[in-house]
């Protein structure tokens, strides 16, 4: 029997409801662990990982404008839409729970 962890936590609704782009490092990846750890993370067996004393994630926040700005200017192109959630165009095999975080359109 599996124990459920408290689903009040700023984002864990957020963040358990969609496959976000780290996730889905993960489940591309090699580490069975990292993989299981998701999976109890998402079924809300596991509280999700807290990263805010990650220094690599938290440069990687405090740069995202940075980021996208040096994209715009070496490419040239220019990026629009970022962070917005996208769902696809409903048909006869989406689930409901399909969506998905982009970073960024370009």
């Amino acid at each position: 029997m599996s124990t459920r962890v408290s689903q009040s936590g700023h984002g864990y609704h957020e963040r358990c409801a969609f496959i976000g782009g780290s996730d889905a490092r993960i489940i591309m990846g090699q580490d069975e662990a990292d993989l299981v750890r998701l999976w109890r993370e998402k079924r809300g067996e596991l509280a999700p990982e807290d990263f805010s004393e990650n220094l690599v994630v938290q440069l990687g926040r405090a740069t995202e404008d940075l980021n996208r700005h040096w994209y715009e200017r070496c490419t040239a192109q220019t990026i629009t839409q970022c962070q917005k959630h996208v769902r696809p165009i409903a048909g006869p095999t989406t689930s409901p729970c399909c969506r998905c975080l982009s970073s960024a359109h370009v």
